[in-house]
């Protein structure tokens, strides 16, 4: 277990008086979700922030655990990605692949059928953020979810672009609130998919130069300073390809050392098959994200996680198919 240091809405753990993040007090905080088990057995919780970037570093960089690679991730995640392609209609999965780049989520119901061997998927959305961002899918989901319970509802699956933040600037992170919202609704299952990894920003490398801080990956993940000067940073230009990442390091460092150092690096990646390609912000985002649910899945048995890719959604039209559920866990 990892140690962490440290739409209106009804009473579903986020309260209906929670601000929007123009109400918020200044200066800013970030509401980052942690698992934090108390004395009356609460798991999940949240804690305020006002450096984020801190917080990552002293939580997640310098206690890196493992490398993930796609075994660990499929042991992470339940494999119901079958039973979740058969309920996409092929309109959902049209707008699903055309709006690749726009953060969307759709909920998908399962109800009871006529029989015990039917069953009828009732599809909502797309949800998409509203006031440039400020509310999120997750908002308004949780908001629709609540008013549609009732005795015939077995099952509720959302699908959104990314996964529900774990961080937020003044307001809940969406992992919370869902979370709390499937605490106070113990005996309803929910399946959460996502095809995309993210913390908290769409943009989190531009976000960390904004602060003074770049990603680097360095055997591991890491944040250093960017507040290079101009010469410096000419020469860590021009030097780059032996592998310098700063011209401090470039005459520090012997040049067999980084070397064997970049081989390290190569060799680490490549033993990640599913990291290969994406680049040190991606794989930020993928590590973090997969360090809390690796910690997470499991402890609530009707809330599950499950991540599938966006192209998987291509060719996944099998609108006649919803009853095989009834033969699928």
């Amino acid at each position: 277990m990892m140690l962490l240091i440290c739409r209106k809405r009804r009473n579903d753990g986020p309260e209906g008086a929670e601000r929007n993040e123009k109400d918020a007090p200044f200066p800013d905080v970030w509401n980052f979700t942690i698992i934090r088990i108390d004395m009356n057995n609460n798991i999940v919780d949240y804690v305020d922030l006002e450096n984020i970037l801190l917080f990552l570093e002293d939580n997640y960089l310098n206690t890196l655990q493992k490398i993930f690679s796609r075994n660990d991730e499929n042991s992470i995640f339940v494999n119901v990605k079958n039973r979740f392609l058969k309920m996409l209609d092929k309109k959902t999965a049209e707008y699903i692949n055309e709006y690749e780049n726009r953060q969307h989520a759709f909920v998908f119901f399962k109800r009871k059928g006529v029989s015990k061997s039917e069953f009828i998927i009732d599809i909502k959305g797309p949800y998409v953020p509203r006031c440039k961002g400020k509310l999120h899918s997750e908002d308004f989901i949780i908001e629709e979810i609540e008013g549609l319970i009732n005795d015939d509802l077995l099952e509720i699956w959302i699908y959104t672009l990314n996964n529900p933040c774990l961080g937020r600037k003044n307001h809940r992170p969406c992992m919370y609130n869902l979370i709390k919202f499937s605490e106070k609704h113990p005996d309803l299952k929910m399946y959460i998919g996502f095809s995309k990894y993210y913390i908290f920003i769409s943009k989190i490398d531009r976000f960390c130069k904004q602060a003074g801080k770049q990603i680097t990956f360095d055997s591991r993940f890491c944040f250093t300073s960017n507040n290079f000067d101009s010469d410096s940073v000419e020469t860590c230009k021009v030097h780059n390809e032996k592998g310098a990442e700063t011209s401090a390091e470039l005459l520090s460092t012997p040049r067999e050392k980084i070397k064997e150092r970049n081989e390290n690096i190569d060799r680490i990646k490549s033993e990640n098959d599913e990291s290969v390609g994406l680049s040190v912000e991606e794989e930020l985002n993928r590590y973090v994200v997969l360090t809390f649910l690796n910690d997470f899945q499991g402890r609530y048995s009707n809330l599950k996680f499950f991540h599938l890719p966006i192209n998987q959604c291509l060719n996944s039209t099998n609108s006649d198919n919803w009853a095989n559920l009834a033969n699928e866990e």
